[in-house]
This record gives structure tokens, sequence and C-alpha cells, in this order.
């Protein structure tokens, strides 16, 4: 599962993108994903040049532009599920930021028996849940900020052109609602 996730908060205007990897299963049944991912090295390689460019933008000077991060780029790690129709709940996972997971993937400590690189929910620390990060992007304090939301649109257009897998959320908040994503 490679899938492209595009929140937007239209009155914050921050986009947050989340690029999704299915996890493997251990024969035990213990969800893990293997750090050596070619295609997602290809993902990241693509947010980075990104960042790159939304980097290039002022520095925000606007209360409602304030993020956390100025890096709206995430992964989600999550167990492989049998896909259920009727079923409309998030796959659980871990959310983590783009820089954080390069983090936890160059640590020594996260090698597998053989020394591959190797994420789970016992080895990875911190991350969001599915309901903290819902919450950061309803209240908008993760995503692009105002002037880097400009710059990316570029990218947006590029993903949804591709035709792959990719689906665009909005969240609006007025007086104090969140909107469900």
């Amino acid at each position: 599962m490679a899938v492209t996730w595009i929140y937007f908060n239209e009155n914050l205007r921050a986009f947050t993108i989340v690029q999704y990897k299915a996890m493997a299963l251990d024969p035990d049944g213990t969800p893990y994903f293997a750090t050596r991912d070619n295609q997602l090295a290809k993902e990241i390689a693509r947010m980075e040049a990104h960042l790159a460019i939304i980097s290039r933008a002022p520095k925000n000077s606007a209360c409602e532009g304030f993020r956390l991060l100025e890096n709206p780029f995430y992964i989600k790690l999550c167990p492989r599920v049998q896909f259920e129709v009727a079923e409309s709940s998030m796959i659980r996972g871990m959310y983590l930021p783009l820089d954080y997971f390069t983090l936890l993937t160059q640590d020594p400590m996260n090698r597998g028996s053989r020394g591959a690189g190797r994420l789970d929910f016992e080895n990875v620390p911190r991350y969001f849940d599915n309901t903290s990060f819902i919450s950061l992007v309803q209240s908008g304090w993760i995503g692009t900020t105002i002037v880097q939301s400009e710059l990316l649109g570029e990218l947006v257009r590029e993903i949804v052109q591709t035709g792959r897998a990719v689906t665009i959320a909005t969240a609006v908040t007025k007086a104090g609602q969140h909107a469900e994503l």
C-alpha cells in the first residue's frame, strides 16, 4: 500500500501530506515496517525536493499561519488489514513527521536480528495516533504555513495528475467548531 493523503485545512490554509505505508507481519503476527523500501525512498526524495522549494518561503508572520513544524510531510505506518466496504473508521497506525521518521530509520536501536532497519509499535517510542493527528490537522497546528501553501499547490497538482492513489480531505473550522475529516 502506497497511498498519499492530502489534508487541507481551508480556514487556516494548511496542507498536510501523508504517505501511507503498509507494515508486514512477523510469523507471530506482530506488524513491522522494513525500512529498506525503494518506493518509499523515491517518495521521500520527492517530499524533500518539495520541502526545499517551500522552505524558500518567507518566514511566517501571521498568527493564523503559525505551525509547530514548518515541514508538512508525514509517514503513516499501518498494519495490513482486510478492507471492509462498510467500515468507516480510520486504519490504526503511527503518524511520524518526516524528519522524525528519518531519525528512526537511522537509529541503530531500530535494527532487526539480521541488522536490517525495522520499525514497529515496540521500538518507536513516540508517534501520533489517529485521534491526536486529526486534532492537530483540524486545529491547524501542523501543515504548511499560508505562504508555503501557495508554493505547494504545484505538488498537489502533480500528485493528482500522476494517477497514483491519492485522497484529499478538507477540514473547515468555524469559531471553535471542528469538522470531521
